[in-house]
């Protein structure tokens, strides 16, 4: 009997990123993994902490090459690193690679290959 796993196609990027950011993290003594989200609803994907200090927050996005799901991503991830006063903040997504200025403050857009490789 052979087990098949569906796994939908815009998820499949955060799916990968969450396995490598919890690999490495073994790896490391002290870094725990969690999730974002405030009242307002707004969210990131990852926040990596280190003894209870944020260090990075991560957000993934397959496709941001429209402006609406740039500006979703961003709002997530600048409301996570205001709140936790943290500035290291990334969006992980298909090939992009910039760096976006909002709000005073620098997010790094990189594409995954790139990420996982590093």
């Amino acid at each position: 009997i052979t087990k098949i796993y569906i796994i939908e196609s815009s998820l499949k990027l955060p799916v990968i990123m969450a396995f490598e950011l919890k690999k490495s993290l073994y790896s490391q003594c002290h870094k725990t993994i969690y999730y974002y989200k405030n009242d307002s609803g707004y969210e990131a994907d990852f926040v990596v902490c280190r003894d209870n200090v944020v260090e990075e927050i991560y957000q993934v996005s397959y496709d941001i090459s429209k402006e609406k799901p740039l500006k979703r991503e961003m709002r997530g991830l600048l409301t996570a690193s205001k709140e936790t006063r943290c500035n290291n903040i990334y969006l992980i997504t298909d090939f992009q690679r910039e760096d976006v200025t909002t709000e005073g403050k620098t997010g790094h857009i990189v594409p995954a290959y790139e990420w996982l490789i590093n």
